[in-house]
Parts: structure tokens; C-alpha cells; sequence
């Protein structure tokens, strides 16, 4: 088949070692399962994307679809980009087969560590990773033994070929962009209606309900009458407050700050400017030290007594307090021991190859290793830190080694994977720019069972030009993500 001209000199660089392209063969021809997307682009043409572009952008600005990068930092719009991103029904099978997997372990391991630290007696996971873990808070203690405390985990995936996904990170504390994917959808149909995928692709609109489901389960009853449930933001300082609006507005419950909240002895109360209303459940979506120093609507700080409250089994509080500790870049090089160790099963989705500097032997090669390896800080978030060691310099790798002799407990290396690309909108033509995916896990309880869901909601999210790193506070932006049936 003719390539598509929106495609002409995609693959311009002639490299035999690019990355694996989800969507075109380096020999620049579609792959079948893009065909029908391609053939409805080419219509558009540069000229048609061009403008859609502009329509998206002027739709956002009408929803307030923005985030903030820091504080003082003016709103930016969500950066989207036009071109949807397909993952096939087989892929998807794997994928929630081996989500499924690794929430339950995780799980597992956060109700361990802060009971009987079994894992740590046997010597599955050195004490020291559990001990020196910078997510882990004594208030871990303070939940009820069976309570769920993960109940939405942010997994975010990466491809290095066709028939191979790795997980890159785990996201068990506040994990945003449930709501970005489902206003990613909504975004995209709506300036490009030509653009209708076939009928084989997972609708988002049962989400919000399969969320809302979720929190409600941890009151003990499926009931909606006998247990409320509130989203708790801190508020429009919060760079996912157009979220934590959108979800609570679909779910048709409470948006809350610590200062609508009076916590007593018989309960948690939402009151204000309508009649005082107790609160079954809170969806946490604020940080804990955010929220430990908050103040409710008394002016005192909420933190301790909301805690008091939750052990008491007052009020669920989801995700619980202490989930840090299961979710940092260290503990996530146990997490295949973890499966086998709760589990007994073999692992089903592969971590990347992960070398824990604290442990000598792994230090050795890794310091011999520096220019070949991606250096991470144990405690670091939204791609703070990292440094590629392909792409640094002699000077940064010196600097690199001093701060891994100086602190191996806050350093984990990995083998550098080239992430997959898909075509990406960007000056009036189609570019392969480095994706990864997030993928949202919900555990339900139902009785004295566990309930795990993968959402079809996951949200990919693109690299800038030349780069691997996807976060939108490092210049990333994102794609609508067709799951097919």
C-alpha cells in the first residue's frame, strides 16, 4: 500500500536502531489495525489537522481543561495531542491480566509491612528497603487490618517492541488523570467527528460509576443512601483541580477541602453553607503532609483526628496514608519477589531490569555502567532528577558517581529502554515521539473478598522532541488511548 502523505518522511532519519513505532513500519507503510485511522487523517490532511488543533485548544480554554506545573505558575491547557493512540484487544487481555496481578501483591505488601513485616522475617526484601523507605508514615498503622488501601493505583507501562510491555512505575499514593483521559475523549470526537473509530472500542462513559462503586464499596454497602462519599481536593491551588472537579461532578458527590470537614467523636461531617451531612468515605486526593497540616472547618488541624477517625472505622480514607511505601523506585525492583512470595504465581508483566545502589555488587556495575544506564533518585517524582546516561556528559556522570558513592540508598539504576513512539501532530505534519501508559486499577471490597478492575480510561502520555520523559512538567503532553474490543 502507497504511503499515506501525511506520513512522508516520518521515518527521515533512515536509522536502523529507532525505537519500535506502534503505528508505521519502518518501512513507512500502516499497520492493519491503524489503516481506517490513517485513511481518515490523510482526508483532514495538514491543513484540516491544523485547524482542529486550533478548535481543541479554543474547547479547552471553554472547560478549563489545565494543570499547573508549580506554585506561582499561571494555569496551561492540558497539552493533547490530536492523534489517538490504539491498543488492541490481545494487548489489552495481557495487560489487565498482569495489572490485575501486581495490584494484588502491592496490596498484599502495604497490609504486610505494616503488620507483621513477614516478607521482611523471611528475608524476601531487605529490611533496610522497607525500614528506609521514603513513603513510609506510621500513620500506614492506623487503618483497619482489612481495610483496602489501594483503591485506584496508577500504573504507568512502557513497549519496547511489538509483543513486550514493561511496568516503569507504580503510582499507589494520589495517582492523577482518570478525568484527563475521559475529557481526552470527549475532546478529540468533538473536533474531529470524522475521526469516529470503529464500533470495537471500549466506551469511558461506565467510569465514572465503576470509580464512584469502588469508594462507596469501602463503607461496607453498595448503597448510595447509606453511605456519602467526597472527593477531597485542596482546593483550586491544586495543579489536578480541573479533575478532581470533573470526577466528582460525574460521580455525582461532595468536592471538599479540609475546611469543609468537622471531625467528632461519632464521625466525619461535611458541613457549610447547606445542612451538616456525615461523610462515609473520602476519595484522597491531596497529599499527606498537605493534609496532616490542613485545618478543618474548627480552624484546628484536621490531619490527627481524621486519622483517629479512620482507625476507629468512622470514615474511609482512599488511597490510605503510608501507600509511599510500596510505590517508590527502589521497592519497585522487589515487586516481582512480592508476586511470588503473596502470589505463588509466575509474573506476568516484567519490571525493567533495576539495580538497587545500596547493594554493593549492584553499585560496582552500576558506577562502571553510568554512561549506559538511566539514574533515578529513590524519592523522585514527575522525572525530577533523572538523569540518561547515554545523554549526559563527562561532567554529569562524575557528578553522578560522587552523589551515588555519597547516598547509594537514594539511587536506583536501570537499563535504558527505548520507549516506543507513535505519530505525534506537531507542526503541520506527523512526527514519532517516545509514549508510555497509565493505566488505572480499582480494588473493590465485596464482602470478605477483594475486587480488582483495570478502567478502559488509560491515558498515554508523549514525550517532547528528542526526548523519553513524558511528564507534563517536563514539556510532555498526552493522547485519547482506543482500547479495542
Amino acid at each position: 500500500p502507497s504511503t499515506p502523505q501525511l506520513l512522508v518522511g516520518y521515518h527521515a532519519d533512515g536509522s536502523e536502531t529507532r525505537a519500535f513505532d506502534e503505528a508505521v513500519s519502518a518501512g513507512g507503510t500502516v499497520l492493519p489495525h491503524y489503516g481506517w485511522m490513517f485513511r481518515a487523517l490523510d482526508r483532514l490532511g495538514p491543513r484540516g489537522l491544523t485547524a482542529a488543533e486550533s478548535a481543541l485548544r479554543t474547547e479547552q480554554r471553554a472547560r478549563g481543561v489545565t494543570f499547573r506545573v508549580g506554585d506561582g505558575e499561571p494555569d496551561r491547557l492540558f497539552p493533547l495531542d490530536l492523534i489517538p493512540r490504539i491498543v488492541t484487544a490481545e494487548d489489552w487481555s495481557g495487560l489487565t491480566a498482569g495489572l490485575t496481578q501486581r495490584v494484588r501483591a502491592l496490596e498484599e505488601f502495604v497490609r504486610d509491612v505494616y503488620g507483621k513485616q513477614q516478607i521482611v522475617t523471611d528475608g524476601v526484601i531487605p529490611a533496610q528497603v522497607v525500614r528506609d523507605a521514603p513513603g513510609r508514615s506510621r500513620l500506614g498503622k492506623l487503618f483497619p487490618a482489612d481495610a483496602v488501601r489501594i483503591a485506584v493505583a496508577g500504573i504507568d507501562l512502557v513497549r519496547d517492541r511489538a509483543d513486550h510491555w514493561l511496568v516503569l512505575e507504580d503510582n499507589l499514593r494520589v495517582p492523577s488523570g482518570i478525568g484527563y483521559s475521559i475529557t481526552s475523549r470527549r475532546l478529540v470526537r468533538s473536533v474531529m467527528p470524522d475521526l469516529e473509530p470503529p464500533a470495537g472500542v471500549v466506551g469511558l462513559e461506565p467510569v465514572p460509576g465503576q470509580l464512584h462503586s469502588a469508594l462507596l464499596s469501602a463503607t461496607g454497602s453498595d448503597d448510595p443512601a447509606l453511605g456519602e462519599v467526597a472527593l477531597l481536593s485542596a482546593g483550586p491551588a491544586d495543579s489536578a483541580y480541573f479533575e478532581h472537579r470533573l470526577l466528582a461532578e460525574r460521580m455525582g458527590i461532595p468536592l471538599v477541602t479540609p475546611r469543609d470537614l468537622q471531625v467528632t467523636e461519632d464521625g466525619v461531617y461535611l458541613v457549610g453553607s447547606g445542612a451538616r451531612q456525615r461523610l462515609s468515605a473520602l476519595y484522597r486526593r491531596l497529599d499527606e503532609r498537605a493534609l496532616l497540616g490542613a485545618k478543618g472547618a474548627d480552624m484546628r488541624p484536621i490531619g490527627r483526628a481524621l486519622c483517629n477517625a479512620v482507625a476507629r472505622g468512622d470514615v474511609a480514607l482512599l488511597n490510605a496514608m503510608g501507600n509511599g511505601v510500596a510505590d517508590d523506585k527502589l521497592v519497585y525492583a522487589y515487586v516481582p519477589q512480592m508476586i511470588s512470595y503473596y502470589l505463588g504465581e509466575d509474573v506476568l508483566l516484567d519490571n525493567v531490569p533495576t539495580y538497587p545502589c545500596v547493594d554493593a555488587d549492584s553499585r560496582a556495575e552500576v558506577l562502571d555502567r553510568l554512561d549506559e544506564l538511566v539514574l533515578k533518585p529513590v524519592d523522585g517524582y514527575g522525572g525530577q532528577g533523572i538523569v540518561i546516561g547515554p545523554h549526559a556528559d563527562r561532567a554529569e556522570l562524575a557528578d553522578l558517581a560522587d552523589a551515588v558513592r555519597a547516598d547509594p540508598a537514594g539511587w536506583v539504576a536501570q537499563d535504558l529502554v527505548r520507549l516506543s513512539t507513535h505519530p505525534t501532530f506537531s507542526g503541520g505534519g506527523l512526527e514519532p515521539r517516545a509514549v508510555d501508559l497509565r493505566a488505572f486499577v480499582l480494588q473493590s471490597r465485596l464482602g470478605d473478598r477483594t475486587q480488582v478492575d483495570v478502567l478502559p480510561a488509560a491515558l498515554s502520555r508523549v514525550a517532547p522532541a528528542g526526548s523519553m520523559i513524558v511528564n507534563s512538567s517536563r514539556g510532555g503532553g498526552a493522547k485519547d488511548t482506543w482500547v479495542l474490543r
